[in-house]
């Protein structure tokens, strides 16, 4: 991608941070809600100058984020991964037209 200009490259991350940002509000949508500051904590970062991103949920009781136990304990309810699931096919495309239509416009 290097080799077809900065431009696709920011396409790229454009793509990628809108599909973060629908995977962070779907989570949202999908999360138990008890208090609310779990669903509160629930936002998307940048790890890598827009090349990656997480989505956190680092809502803490008693010093314990408790986010983990709610997507992975055997008692939980899962919201971060089925938030990605329900949206990877869509976002890779989404990431693919955009890498495509930067190199049909070109520099």
């Amino acid at each position: 991608m290097r080799d077809q200009g900065e431009h696709v490259i920011s396409a790229a991350k454009a793509a990628l941070k809108e599909g973060a940002d629908l995977v962070c509000a779907d989570a949202k949508g999908r999360v138990r809600v008890d208090t609310g500051r779990l669903k509160e904590s629930i936002k998307v970062v940048d790890i890598a100058n827009g090349a990656a991103y997480e989505i956190e949920a680092n809502a803490k009781k008693k010093n314990i984020a408790y986010g983990q136990f709610e997507e992975f304990a055997p008692w939980g309810h899962p919201f971060l991964i089925p938030a990605l699931e329900a949206h990877k096919d869509m976002i890779h495309d989404k990431i693919k037209q955009a890498i495509d239509a930067a190199v049909q416009r070109g520099s």
